[in-house]
C-alpha cells in the first residue's frame, strides 16, 4: 500500500472532468484528502464539484505525474488524468456521488475524512473517482485541485 499525492489545474466549467484516478481490478483508489480552489482574480462565482465513481477512465486529457509522499513507495499503480478530455470519464447512467462541493471562487476549501470514511472506487478494471466541476454560476476560472490518495 502506497500513498500518493496529484495536483492539477484546469478552468472549471459545466461537467467537466478535473481529475480522473483510475484504478485496476486489484487496485482500489482510497481518496482521503482533497483541496479546491481558483486562481486569478477573485470575483463573486459560485462552483459546484462532485466526485463520482467512473467505469472508465476517458480519453485525452493530460496524463499527471502522481508522487508518492514516501519515497521509497513504488509508482502508483492508479494512473492520473486532468485537462480537457475528449471523452469523459464514465460516470454511469446514475452517477454515484460519493462528495458535493459547493464553493465562491473567494474560498479555499479542504477535505479530509474521517478514519475509515476514505472514498474508494469499486475493484473493477478501469474504474476510479473522479473530481467533476458540474457548474459555474458565471464564467470559467481557473480551478486548482490537490487529491491524496492510498492503494
Amino acid at each position: 500500500m502506497g500513498r500518493y499525492v496529484v495536483v492539477h489545474q484546469t478552468p472549471a466549467g459545466t461537467d467537466l472532468p478535473i481529475i480522473n484516478l483510475t484504478g485496476s481490478a486489484a487496485i482500489r483508489v482510497k481518496i482521503y484528502d482533497l483541496v479546491l480552489g481558483f486562481d486569478g482574480t477573485p470575483a463573486d462565482v459560485a462552483g459546484e464539484f462532485v466526485i463520482d465513481r467512473t467505469t472508465d477512465a476517458g480519453t485525452g486529457g493530460t496524463a499527471l505525474t502522481e508522487n508518492p509522499l514516501d519515497p521509497l513507495t513504488v509508482a502508483a499503480t492508479g494512473a492520473g488524468i486532468g485537462g480537457t478530455f475528449t471523452t469523459a470519464p464514465t460516470d454511469g447512467a446514475t452517477p454515484v456521488v460519493l462528495l458535493m462541493i459547493a464553493l465562491n471562487q473567494r474560498a479555499t476549501f479542504r477535505w479530509v475524512a474521517a478514519p475509515g470514511g476514505e472514498l474508494i472506487s469499486t475493484a473493477t478494471a478501469a474504474n476510479g473517482l473522479m473530481l467533476n466541476s458540474t457548474g459555474m454560476s458565471s464564467g470559467t476560472p481557473n480551478t486548482n485541485a490537490t487529491i491524496y490518495w492510498e492503494e
